[in-house]
């Protein structure tokens, strides 16, 4: 029993990874109004998959933008494929 409750803890943490949330996970939160993080990714999608969708299987540099309208009191997000994680 004890095999069984150790697996499925396991499996439940290798879904987590890859959740549509994965870059929040990997240390992409960007707590001020304005900011912008960026993350290595394991496949080809930036943003949180939509339904549906297919991403490929490529290693891939993502950055999240976060930008504040004053206006609005809104945010909003831009994802984008970004350089080498190591020039940023």
């Amino acid at each position: 029993m004890k095999t069984y409750v150790l697996l499925l803890f396991m499996m439940i943490s290798f879904v987590y990874s890859f959740s549509a949330n994965a870059n929040e996970a990997r240390g992409c939160r960007i707590k001020s109004k304005e900011g912008k993080c960026c993350w290595q990714n394991n496949n080809g999608c930036c943003e949180p998959p939509k339904p549906d969708q297919m991403c490929t299987m490529a290693l891939t540099y993502c950055c999240k933008t976060k930008k504040y309208n004053e206006e609005t009191n809104t945010y909003t997000y831009t994802y984008e494929h970004g350089k080498n994680l190591e020039t940023e």
